[in-house]
């Protein structure tokens, strides 16, 4: 009975042994990392105090921008005046400075603040002279007015009372210089076009705009051809659509054409204009080219 205790008994022993050594081996170990994890370091304390002080730096700055801002909207802004007031023309630009300030509605000093820049846009648009304005306030006391002026394509002679005032036209149909105020002289004469009044700022009817954008392109890319050109007549038809006659500076010889114009039409009709003055072609009063083929009328027509 003795023999079948003892191994149990042995077997009881060496397992506690191994317990007991296995637990002061993981002990040592669990210790070791503790001590690791608790070595000196940023304190939580001292972290905590930092992340305070960092809040209450941002929150004194917010209120520093917060209060210079309320300062410059409320006290410094209401008080700042427009000292200096650049006006940029180009050279064709006949009105002065005075003038200018006066046709757009600007009194003395005006406060920075209140300036209204798309009403002085406004303004200096609606002056028959000027095409287009630019306005901007450049802080901290500077106005600044871009003008760009409109440009002759073309004068007309309208008849009023018995006299004969000539007008100036741009390609957008608008009347801007009358009688000895006109800058240009040296355009075509425009005829065939009723005015019920002479007065700055009266339009052509939109219906010939195309046609003078086109004068206008054909002045900028060949400006010895446009000059050649010495009277357009427009022709009315039933008020919906319109042709043109073109009178040249060096030829008798009228050219009939559709409504519009451009380089190569005229090179072309430069062409037929030479033939008639080398003889090769006799007789011709008009060349008709509104179908796109030339058709003759001659004197004997």
């Amino acid at each position: 009975m003795s023999n079948a205790v003892f191994p149990v008994a042995l077997y009881r022993e060496d397992t506690l042994k191994f317990h007991f050594r296995y637990n002061n081996q993981f002990n040592r170990t669990r210790n070791r990392y503790s001590v690791r994890r608790n070595r000196p370091g940023i304190k939580p304390e001292k972290n905590d105090r930092n992340t305070k002080k960092f809040l209450l730096y941002s929150i004194s700055i917010l209120f520093v921008i917060l209060l210079g801002e309320i300062l410059f909207q409320f006290i410094i802004a209401p008080r700042m005046l427009i000292e200096k007031i650049e006006i940029v023309t180009d050279d064709s630009f006949n009105l002065s400075d005075d003038e200018i300030m006066n046709i757009a509605g600007i009194r003395g000093k005006d406060f920075f603040l209140s300036v209204n820049t798309e009403k002085i846009k406004v303004n200096l648009e609606a002056y028959p002279l000027i095409k287009s304005a630019n306005v901007l306030k450049i802080f901290p006391d500077t106005l600044k007015i871009e003008l760009q002026a409109r440009e002759p394509i073309a004068i007309s002679l309208v008849n009023t009372e018995g006299i004969t005032i000539p007008v100036a036209i741009d390609p957008e149909g608008v009347v801007f210089q009358i009688g000895s105020s006109i800058s240009g002289w040296d355009l075509p004469v425009v005829s065939g076009v009723r005015f019920p009044d002479v007065k700055l700022g009266i339009k052509l009817p939109e219906l010939l705009t195309p046609f003078l954008e086109d004068l206008q392109e054909l002045k900028n890319s060949s400006y010895s051809l446009f000059s050649l050109i010495s009277e357009i007549k427009f022709i009315n038809k039933m008020d919906i659509d319109y042709e043109v006659v073109l009178f040249f500076n060096h030829s008798p010889i009228q050219v009939r054409i559709g409504n519009r114009l451009d380089e190569t039409l005229l090179k072309y009709i430069m062409l037929l204009l030479d033939l008639t003055d080398r003889g090769e072609l006799e007789n011709i009063e008009e060349f008709d080219l509104r179908s796109g083929e030339v058709v003759f009328k001659t004197g004997e027509d």
